[in-house]
């Protein structure tokens, strides 16, 4: 009987994000939409992976106090859930399949070498069970999207999961592959969550970069759900510009204003770049800038009664491209910020 009741709040659940999924997918204002998955630091830092965001915790364990903050934080809280009650979390990125109490989470390395005597190829595979001190990061699956109405993007967070290390050994050479361990539901937040709240006991505030989010040709881990819009950023962009009102920021704090858009998007005078690889490359007066990235900078909340992520999008940036005489030169660093 309790089985049978596990399965069916589990079935609710999973039905009822594709029904918020499709809700949104049928929504005419949204004209754009991209499955995508990133790997976050949820933590402050997270072992050798690259390009994790920043982090800046905002609340752990009912205290917002940064001095009670010591070691891996929200690690803890997911690996203390999984431990007690293996069934809340999933094996797969749509959390359809829930764990079970016989089920194990691990990563398998394979090891391959010759043998000294017989010159054969051998082949070893040791598995690692999941060990809390050994995540590298969290892999986060979301869906961005731009509303036509509202001129502005959003962004559905679907799952998340820790994140471990599998390793390919062929003699000397190593490859690192990192494998989700398992799979937490996420829901979107419309408005930000207090803090104060005693059921949220993990917060913290993270800035990612999508790089290459609006250029099809270099989205490896994406996918389009819907597409009536081939360029998004740059409607969004024309409604800035015919909207002085809209702040438009320098930072992350979203707390100091350019004057007008204009001046970023379109130079006054000759940009020169200042790296030396890139001599003679230069954005030439009233050249209208390209953008291929957004910069996310999300609320992410940790529910301790009801297991589950959230997040509220707090404000986007665009990631420009130049173009010049030795092609694409790719900004890591938003131009600039807006609200939400």
């Amino acid at each position: 009987m309790k089985k049978r009741l596990i399965f069916i709040i589990m079935s609710c659940f999973f039905y009822a994000l594709q029904a918020q999924k499709q809700a949104l997918l049928q929504n005419k204002n949204i004209v754009w939409a991209k499955e995508a998955t990133k790997d976050l630091a949820f933590e402050a830092y997270m072992g050798p992976l690259q390009d994790l965001g920043y982090n800046s915790l905002l609340k752990y364990n009912n205290d917002s106090s940064k001095d009670n903050i010591k070691g891996m934080t929200i690690v803890n809280f997911v690996f203390n859930d999984f431990a007690k009650n293996k069934k809340i979390f999933f094996k797969d990125a749509d959390c359809k399949i829930p764990f079970s109490d016989d089920d194990l989470a691990f990563v398998m390395d394979t090891i391959t070498s010759i043998d000294k005597t017989t010159k054969e190829k051998m082949t070893q595979i040791q598995s690692h069970y999941f060990d809390k001190d050994k995540i590298m990061a969290f892999r986060v699956k979301q869906i961005y999207y731009y509303d036509a109405q509202k001129a502005k993007f959003g962004v559905m967070p679907l799952a998340v999961a820790p994140l471990m290390c599998s390793k390919i050994i062929v003699g000397n050479d190593t490859i690192r592959k990192y494998h989700p361990i398992f799979w937490i539901k996420a829901t979107q937040s419309d408005k930000d969550s207090s803090i104060e709240d005693k059921n949220i006991t993990w917060a913290a505030s993270i800035t990612n970069s999508n790089y290459y989010l609006f250029n099809d040709s270099m989205t490896t881990s994406c996918n389009f759900l819907k597409k009536q819009v081939l360029m998004p950023q740059k409607s969004y962009i024309e409604h800035l510009q015919t909207h002085q009102e809209i702040g438009i920021y320098k930072n992350l704090d979203l707390d100091e204003k350019y004057p007008k858009i204009i001046d970023l998007i379109t130079p006054s005078e000759d940009e020169q770049m200042t790296d030396a690889s890139q001599e003679g490359y230069f954005l030439p007066k009233g050249t209208l800038r390209e953008f291929e990235g957004l910069t996310t900078i999300q609320k992410w909340y940790w529910d301790g009664t009801k297991k589950q992520f959230s997040s509220y999008l707090e404000g986007v940036g665009l990631n420009h491209v130049d173009i010049g005489a030795y092609g694409k030169e790719y900004h890591n660093d938003a131009l600039f910020f807006t609200k939400q």
